[in-house]
C-alpha cells in the first residue's frame, strides 16, 4: 500500500528548486505517486514585477504607456515561469513519473495549501527558500 498518491511540489525557482524537484521525482518513483508542480506568482516572489492595482488617485501617476510596458513585463515574467514549469514536467515524465503543472496568482502559503486541499494531495513538498534559524523553523 502506497502512502502517497498525489504530491504537490511547490517550486519558487530559487536555488533550492532543482533539489526539491529531484526529491519529488525520486519519491514519486518509489510510491508511484502523481506529481503536480505548482508555482505561485506573488508580491512575495522578489520578481520586481508586482501587479498594479487601481488605487484611486495613485492610478493617475502612471501613464498609459508605462502601464502597458509594465503589463508586458509582468506577462513575460509569468510566461518564463510557465516555461520552467513545463520543462520540469517534461523532466519528470522523462524519468517515468506522472506529472502536470499549474501556476497560481496569490499568497504562496495560502495558495499552495488551498490548491493541495482542492486537488486531494497527500503531501506537499517545498524548499526552504533560503531561510535559516527561526524563519526556517516556522
Amino acid at each position: 500500500m502506497n502512502m502517497f498518491h498525489k504530491v504537490v511540489v511547490a517550486l519558487d525557482y530559487s536555488d533550492f528548486s532543482p533539489s526539491i524537484l529531484d526529491a519529488a521525482i525520486a519519491l514519486a518513483k518509489i510510491t508511484d505517486a502523481q506529481l503536480k508542480l505548482v508555482h505561485v506568482v506573488s508580491l512575495e516572489d522578489g520578481s520586481g514585477y508586482q501587479p498594479l492595482v487601481y488605487a484611486g488617485g495613485f492610478y493617475s501617476l502612471v501613464t498609459e504607456q508605462q502601464f502597458d510596458q509594465y503589463r508586458e513585463a509582468w506577462t513575460k515574467f509569468k510566461k518564463q515561469n510557465l516555461d520552467k514549469l513545463e520543462a520540469d514536467v517534461e523532466a519528470a515524465k522523462a524519468a517515468g513519473v506522472s506529472a502536470e503543472s499549474c501556476q497560481i496568482d496569490g499568497s504562496p502559503g495560502r495558495s499552495i495549501c488551498e490548491f493541495a486541499k482542492s486537488w486531494g494531495a497527500d503531501l506537499i513538498l517545498m524548499g526552504r527558500h533560503g531561510r535559516t534559524g527561526i524563519g526556517e523553523l516556522f
